[in-house]
């Protein structure tokens, strides 16, 4: 449940940013956002891309 919560978390914080902007949810513009960040979860997405 602690998972679901902090994901539920993460998405209405990013759900709510493109409201207020009036913008549409770009995944490239996140994941490019990840990288510059040196997220770790970026590594993820260029992983899962590979295979």
């Amino acid at each position: 449940q602690a998972a679901l919560r902090a994901l539920a978390f993460k998405w209405i914080r990013i759900v709510y940013r493109c409201w207020k902007t009036s913008t549409p949810y770009d995944e490239a513009a996140h994941i490019q956002n990840l990288k510059r960040r040196g997220s770790s979860l970026a590594e993820a997405f260029d992983e899962a891309k590979a295979v």
